[in-house]
């Protein structure tokens, strides 16, 4: 498998991972105020699943309250 073919992973009911390409652009030094070009990058993307947000969006009564491991 190449690299080339890494550009979408998806984990069922998880999410899905992909690459996101960045052209490049002009910003602004913060100091100083001075032009400064940015490189073009590639930058990893999650998209969460259906699951995985349903489980994130329950309300806080249906979720089990967690076990202290105090003593």
């Amino acid at each position: 498998m190449n690299r080339s073919d890494l550009v979408h992973i998806e984990i069922r009911g998880f999410g899905s991972f992909s690459v996101i390409h960045r052209a490049s652009r002009m910003g602004r030094n913060r100091r100083s105020g001075a032009p400064v070009e940015i490189p073009a990058a590639r930058v990893p993307h999650f998209k969460p699943g259906k699951a995985l947000r349903e489980a994130v969006d329950l309300p806080s009564e249906e979720v089990a309250p967690a076990k202290s491991q105090r003593k």
